[in-house]
């Protein structure tokens, strides 16, 4: 008989908490065979916000919790069993083309072809319209929030809000995930306050629901960071998530093109995450990274608070750290493409951030 993994029905819970000074969760247990344990655990799965997001967190609807542990159920080929409805598009299009056609291009990840066992729901959630998109400080995240936040002139696409999580982790060190969170949300409270945006900070615990070392956690993310805009369907009604790369990179198979993650079909993905009630974007693929560079580098927002390093935030968090290590991968490569778009005078003003 093939395993399940079981949701309960979402409730929400308000209690003391090391991450905000008010705290409130929207939970539901989940039932399943812990992957790094091989023992059957029932544990609490929260998603956890300010309590001035409760009005917001959509407790009728089982999606964030069938979005945020989907990766995790295709890796380890076990049905998703949900006691609260879905959103009948979102299942539709999950059942009909995402699942089948991602774990068929993936057999050697693996990423298996599961079921979603439950109700469905079609009714739409009264919703207050914000538009949001998360945050991490690099190239496409500052080309998503300069491109559809200050340059936006179509109101209802106009961005609202930053939401920061704390998903992708490669450990699972409770207490380092927290500290190095609540450090990073300093900085990007302070980016969303300049830019006129207000910031949604998203504690969540999902990675434990995953094998480590969190392969599938990490590399077909789309569905665990939208997962976060599903538990706020009562406020989000559009969400853009950054694309890494141009859509000439499209393919479902990663073996294909070595080094990459679930980001080169974000645009395949997201068109099956939408429902009644919340529409996915996948922002940035209809150019490359040089040119979103060029696209955002004379801008002070930019030029203040880029951050492309993988690394800083793993830093030691009681001292002062700047926001990029400047020897890196990823820094070098910033480095290079910035002296390319705009030479020493830009180079120079960006000098406290990357070198």
């Amino acid at each position: 008989m093939k395993k399940k993994i079981i949701i309960s029905k979402p409730f929400i819970e308000e209690e003391k908490s090391d991450i905000f000074k008010n705290s409130v969760k929207l939970c539901a247990h989940i039932t399943m065979e812990n992957p790094n344990t091989q023992k059957l655990e029932k544990k609490k799965c929260y998603f956890e916000f300010n309590r001035e997001y409760k009005k917001y967190l959509c407790d009728t609807r089982s999606d964030a919790f069938v979005m945020g542990i989907l990766s995790s159920a295709m890796e380890l080929g076990y049905d998703i069993e949900f006691k609260a409805p879905i959103s009948e598009k979102l299942y539709y299009q999950l059942t009909t083309y995402y699942i089948p056609m991602v774990s068929k291009h993936n057999p050697t990840y693996p990423m298996h072809s599961i079921k979603l066992i439950g109700d469905l729901d079609n009714t739409k959630i009264e919703n207050s319209k914000a538009v949001a998109t998360g945050y991490s400080g690099g190239v496409d995240s500052f080309y998503t929030i300069i491109k559809h936040g200050k340059i936006c002139d179509i109101a209802t696409n106009k961005l609202t809000h930053i939401v920061f999580n704390s998903n992708c982790t490669s450990d699972n060190n409770e207490e380092r995930i927290k500290k190095t969170y609540l450090k990073k949300l300093e900085e990007v409270e302070a980016m969303a306050k300049e830019a006129n945006l207000k910031t949604i900070a998203c504690y969540n615990n999902l990675y434990e629901f995953y094998k480590f070392p969190f392969r599938a956690f990490n590399m077909f993310y789309s569905t665990t960071n939208g997962s976060i805009a599903y538990a706020l369907q009562k406020l989000i009604k559009i969400y853009y998530i950054s694309s890494g790369g141009p859509i000439s990179e499209f393919s479902l198979d990663l073996d294909r093109i070595n080094g990459h993650d679930s980001q080169v079909f974000d645009v395949f993905t997201l068109s099956c995450m939408n429902t009644e009630n919340l529409s996915f974007y996948s922002s940035g693929m209809e150019c490359r990274r040089i040119d979103k560079i060029e696209y955002i580098i004379k801008e002070p927002l930019v030029q203040k608070y880029l951050s492309v390093c993988p690394y800083s935030s793993f830093q030691d968090i009681n001292k002062n750290s700047v926001l990029n290590c400047s020897i890196c991968e990823k820094c070098l490569r910033t480095l290079t493409e910035l002296y390319v778009c705009g030479g020493g005078k830009i180079l120079q003003s960006l000098a406290k951030l990357l070198m």
